[in-house]
């Protein structure tokens, strides 16, 4: 099986090469390579590589930079899904459009099933929303939408590396503790995509690590790991702030807990405690 996969240097990107099944054939396309906003170039590559899947991990990403690039976090998160969703329509290819629990305002501590109406609080996650919107409209049953949320992986930018190193260098940090939600291991998330695909899985799905954490629990584990494993001399202070004392120019949902359970019964697979995840993402850190 041919797997197109788009924004192959990011992420997700990563960890769904490095976690190829035997029976996918990947066709990595780098944002270098491919800019999904041109529908022309998006139309050539899909017809002569002619994939049987389309992977698209390629997004603009900078939440709080959309507050104030609306026009080209919608270029790239809506209309670049919809040109690869049109291409796979015309050669007959299915699709996987990774999205975000920041489709959501989820300010009630529940967690949120994927039926729930979307709502989002920030120019981000309405560009999300807009980009499923286009996909399942023009694929239907050809495609499934996967949402995640406090996506890391080990290399380039990421929360653990970035808190790690803060952590190094200054003894302390503060972190919110008011916002809460899952952090998720690309790892697991690359995971659930193979199962998914080999399921021909359709519709709408979430997928994070399981249990809820606020930043500051998150931070607080970065902490107690990084320490026990000897990259950090000492064990940082951590100290919780309010998401008042942390102004952004993007909101962010308060409560974004996705409930996976129906993912994990249709693509038969199990959500570990983010703690476990993180913890052998650190291990993999020290390996490097």
């Amino acid at each position: 099986m041919k797997v197109l996969l788009t924004g192959a240097d990011g992420q997700a990107g990563r960890a769904l090469q490095a976690s190829r099944p035997d029976w996918a054939e990947i066709q990595p396309v780098f944002e270098t390579e491919l800019d999904i906003r041109d529908a022309a170039s998006v139309a050539d590559v899909m017809s002569s590589r002619r994939p049987d899947w389309v992977i698209n991990t390629a997004a603009y990403t900078n939440v709080d930079g959309a507050e104030s690039h609306a026009d080209v976090a919608l270029a790239v998160n809506a209309r670049g899904a919809a040109n690869l969703a049109n291409a796979c329509k015309s050669i007959g290819a299915r699709m996987c459009q990774i999205s975000t629990d920041y489709v959501f305002d989820s300010d009630r501590a529940i967690a949120i099933r994927p039926d729930r109406a979307p709502n989002p609080v920030n120019v981000y996650g309405e560009s999300k929303r807009e980009g499923e919107d286009l996909v399942l409209s023009a694929l239907g049953d050809g495609c499934f939408v996967i949402r995640t949320s406090w996506l890391y992986y080990q290399g380039g930018r990421n929360f653990v590396e970035t808190m790690l190193r803060v952590m190094a260098d200054k003894g302390s940090v503060r972190v919110i503790a008011d916002q809460f939600g899952a952090p998720t291991s690309a790892a697991t998330l690359a995971n659930a995509i193979w199962s998914g695909i080999q399921k021909g899985a359709a519709g709408v799905h979430h997928w994070q690590d399981a249990g809820i954490a606020s930043w500051y629990d998150f931070a607080v584990a970065i902490a107690e790991i990084g320490f026990a494993m000897g990259r950090l001399d000492k064990l940082p202070v951590v100290t919780p702030i309010s998401t008042e004392e942390y102004p952004t120019p993007a909101r962010r949902p308060v409560f974004s807990v996705l409930d996976t359970r129906h993912t994990e019964r249709d693509f038969e697979i199990e959500a570990r405690h983010w703690r476990y995840e993180l913890e052998r993402m650190m291990e993999q850190l020290a390996d490097a």
